[in-house]
């Protein structure tokens, strides 16, 4: 664990100015990426509008995320180690030193991200998800779609540590067959355009949620550290709220949802049964 040296000024824009580069190398990232990779009309029409919303949705949405991210993050690494070593703060030697421990922190992160990527390719190239769609598309009620997903979703997550790894998985699953079942009951329009949304959002908050409750999760593991907190007390203590949580968000979001009520109606019933349980359940306590 690195700690700052004795007699050295704590200063805001050290680290106001690494996050804020990261911050802004992204985005530009994101749009000369994108901008890169387009071809044919996309590419013309981002020409003749290079600074439109239109022309910067699409830039974005063709973007590799990945590479971009990891870009921005080692150039706004390099100007913190820049930063430091300007105010004599450590000399080149220890400022790799410190750079490398960093990174040996996140190697577990990293890894189980590649194997999570890697199962998620093996899924797409073993055709996983036509399997499924063939399978389910015509035995999952339409209510109950968003709920199998969100809970398939919460059980990758919970048992593999990782949200973003669960999001890999289980989104290329998930949309066919989403689109499946709502082309056989019949929806379309704006109708087919909220089914589809409710049903992804189911997989990115399972896999949040997994996440959020998993002892062997990155987070779960930096929370409790960073409290001081016993680990295992503190997966414990926090499970419960993430289950209450859970069950309101089935039952008045995702069942509601499945039979028609608009999002709009699902937030302000999931709202008013939190209020409702923190009156009826909560305990006042004494600071």
């Amino acid at each position: 664990i690195f700690v700052p040296k004795e007699g050295v000024a704590l200063r805001k824009l050290n680290a106001i100015i690494p996050l804020g580069a990261m911050i802004v190398l992204s985005v530009i990232g994101f749009y000369f990426n994108g901008y890169s990779s387009l071809e044919g009309e996309a590419l013309e029409a981002v020409k003749a509008a290079p600074l439109s919303f239109t022309s910067i949705r699409t830039a974005f949405s063709a973007a590799d995320a990945s590479v971009v991210l990891f870009q921005s993050a080692l150039f706004s690494s390099i100007i913190a180690v820049v930063l430091g070593i300007a105010q004599k703060i450590y000399g080149v030697k220890e400022a790799i030193e410190v750079w490398v421990g960093g990174w040996k922190s996140m190697l577990n992160t990293v890894i189980i991200l590649l194997f999570a990527w890697s199962l998620s390719s093996v899924i797409k190239e073993l055709g996983t998800s036509r399997y499924l769609v063939e399978l389910l598309s015509d035995a999952t009620p339409r209510f109950a779609l968003a709920i199998v997903i969100f809970v398939l979703s919460s059980f990758i997550s919970f048992s593999t540590g990782t949200s973003f790894g669960t999001m890999g998985i289980v989104t290329p699953l998930a949309v066919p067959l989403a689109h499946a079942v709502g082309q056989k009951y019949g929806l379309s329009g704006e109708e087919f355009h909220v089914f589809m949304c409710v049903n992804v959002s189911a997989v990115l908050t399972g896999a949040i949620f997994g996440d959020h409750c998993s002892p062997i999760s990155d987070t779960t593991i930096l929370s409790s550290m960073g409290a001081g907190c016993d680990h295992i007390e503190h997966v414990s203590t926090q499970m419960t709220y993430a289950l209450v949580v859970c069950g309101i968000s089935i039952v008045c979001g995702y069942l509601p949802a499945g039979f028609g009520l608009s999002v709009w109606g699902c937030l302000i019933l999931g709202i008013a049964a939190i209020i409702l349980l923190l009156r009826v359940v909560g305990k006042r306590v004494d600071v």
